[in-house]
């Protein structure tokens, strides 16, 4: 936990012995409790792990994610809504780094009500893109959650990395020139909307590319080439972008270089 005010850290914590964190959290709309995704490894599920913020982070309960292997969650914007990124991968600690059920995946967006945990709505990708890991979200303007996947299948394939989803609606992926995919090399490492909703930005630091869509038409806008990079957030009237040289870039000029330093995979905008 950092005050980023006076530039310190305050806390650590951390999980139950028999979850691990599985990457990302958020804050419920009054600040007071955190949500972490975490994995129940032994019993092969995901979980939010619920943190009271008002009280040295002491875990106060779980919600069931809906799918294996849970790593971005977001609060909506009607703050009571939690999508959640399921990726569909089961990995356990005894096994560092393996992927146990690449046969059998089923990753999934998962609608969880954050007051009582409930399970609002559950969208499964095409059985044809069962090996697609869902890994990354955002909420664009329209109030549809858009998403970016890590491709576990053969190398040779060619997919679509980016999708879209409004509840009680199919998933619906975004149709590009195979180029477009291709640049991704099978992995996104962030998703982000631009402030005023009408864009979505990918980022994938294995193909060393940044990509924004417009959410309306679903239209490849730029394409960019940026080696290694991942951390992406909106800003001002585009997007902020890093990369593992130590660039910071803004809708494609070079804003920052820290020599000596390689950022990895995501940033913010905080408002103090």
């Amino acid at each position: 936990v950092l005050d980023l005010v006076n530039r310190k850290r305050v806390l650590v914590f951390t999980p139950p012995e028999d979850r691990h964190f599985y990457g990302h959290g958020f804050f419920s709309a009054d600040g007071r409790t955190l949500f972490a995704t975490e994995n129940d490894f032994d019993g092969e599920r995901g979980v939010l792990g619920l943190y009271d913020a008002t009280d040295g982070y002491r875990r106060i309960g779980e919600f069931d994610a809906g799918g294996i292997g849970p790593h971005q969650a977001l609060l909506m914007s009607d703050g009571r809504t939690i999508a959640i990124a399921n990726g569909g991968l089961a990995t356990h600690p005894d096994f560092p780094r393996m992927k146990l059920n690449l046969a059998t995946m089923e990753p999934c967006l998962a609608y969880v009500d954050a007051q009582t945990g409930d399970l609002l709505d559950r969208a499964v990708l095409p059985e044809t893109y069962h090996q697609m890991s869902i890994r990354h979200l955002t909420e664009a303007g329209d109030g549809s959650v858009w998403f970016g996947g890590q491709y576990e299948g053969p190398l040779t394939d060619q997919v679509e990395l980016v999708g879209s989803h409004a509840r009680g609606q199919d998933v619906a992926l975004v149709s590009a020139d195979a180029g477009v995919y291709r640049a991704m090399n099978h992995y996104i490492g962030a998703m982000a909307t631009s402030l005023d909703g009408k864009r979505v930005a990918s980022t994938s630091p294995r193909g060393g590319s940044m990509t924004v869509f417009d959410t309306v038409t679903r239209q490849v806008i730029e394409q960019r080439v940026v080696p290694d990079t991942c951390g992406l957030t909106a800003y001002g009237a585009g997007f902020v972008y890093s990369d593992g040289r130590g660039h910071l870039w803004q809708d494609g000029a070079l804003v920052r270089e820290d020599r000596g330093i390689a950022w990895d995979n995501h940033i913010a905008t905080v408002e103090l």
